[in-house]
């Protein structure tokens, strides 16, 4: 079947469940089907039967008949867990990802949850055997496979030599996660903050086979460090904004080097486009790196936006980017 319009729709993660609507001619509503699938195998499918006021207040439907639901109860949805809803209509075929659950319940599970270390009991489990022991969804597997890679990378020392213990999971652990992170990135950055982003990129700097993958994760890793190490600042000193700021020159700080011209610098277009151009060759770390900018330019605190929030220069360069 060919579509002679314009098919709007959309999927939304409800309390209900997983729902969403289609508009499209009357005709054609019962030729639609949604598929809801776990791990790329088709868990349900359903067609339009649910009635959705609300897009016909819109005026995006005529009737609002052209809802659907994969009810939360009915289809033993898992918060937590990342669901993919697949909408067809003759040619027109889109999918999307979908981090089904309350977001705030997902952060917190995710934020809160922590294995004792005296607990090495959980570098012999399968993956199957996580999800059992811990009552674990997609996103609280992550967080469990992180901490046993990084007790596997440095869990018996870190300094000046890294010292862990190998363990059998290891390789599979993290070929886990990265293709977990490169599938589903776009949903699980909603629930994992920077923080824990930055664990995952120093998993890559440990594991990667890659020397140059290596090198580039540690490159990105090192922008947020240098960030926390700069933070420091405010366990010392209380700022206060000077009467007259000094925008239009430099000052010198150490070792001949001088801070930025505020009013106009080239520094942050340098800065930016050296790195995303080093990681061109690993999209899943230009995608690390390009969310992180937007973190630290959406956050009053960070470096990035106190250098922007000074520079109209540079906040229009950093948004190029982002």
């Amino acid at each position: 079947m060919e579509l002679n319009v314009i098919v709007k729709h959309a999927i939304d993660n409800s309390v209900r469940g997983i729902s969403g609507w289609i508009s499209c001619e009357e005709e054609v509503v019962s030729c639609v089907r949604v598929y809801l699938s776990y791990n790329k195998k088709v868990l349900f499918d359903t067609g339009i039967d649910q009635q959705r006021d609300d897009v016909k207040a819109l005026a995006l439907h005529n009737t609002g008949f052209c809802g659907f639901l994969f009810d939360k109860t009915k289809c033993s949805l898992i918060s937590g867990n990342i669901y993919e809803v697949t909408l067809e209509l003759g040619d027109f075929i889109v999918s999307r990802n979908i981090l089904w659950g309350e977001k705030k319940d997902i952060i917190r599970d995710f934020q809160r949850f922590e294995i004792p270390r005296d607990d090495n009991s959980v570098q012999q489990l399968s993956l199957d055997e996580i999800r059992k022991k811990f009552n674990a969804n997609d996103i609280l597997l992550l967080k469990v496979l992180l901490i046993r890679l990084r007790r596997g990378k440095r869990g018996k020392s870190a300094k000046k030599v890294f010292f862990g213990s190998d363990y059998e999971y290891c390789q599979s652990d993290y070929e886990f996660i990265i293709n977990y992170w490169d599938r589903y990135k776009s949903e699980l950055v909603k629930v994992i903050n920077p923080r824990f982003i930055v664990s995952f990129i120093d998993t890559i700097s440990d594991f990667s086979s890659d020397l140059g993958e290596k090198n580039a994760a540690v490159a990105v890793s090192n922008i947020l460090a240098q960030e926390r190490f700069a933070q420091s600042w405010k366990c010392v000193y209380d700022f206060t904004e000077k009467s007259s700021p000094v925008l239009t020159r430099q000052l010198h700080y150490w070792g001949g080097m001088h801070t930025n011209r505020m009013i106009k610098d080239d520094a942050y277009d340098i800065f930016l486009t050296r790195n995303f151009e080093m990681l061109k060759p690993y999209p899943l770390l230009s995608f690390f790196f390009s969310h992180l900018l937007k973190e630290m330019y959406n956050s009053d605190s960070s470096i990035l936006n106190f250098n922007c929030k000074y520079s109209s220069f540079f906040s229009d360069r950093v948004k190029d980017y982002i």
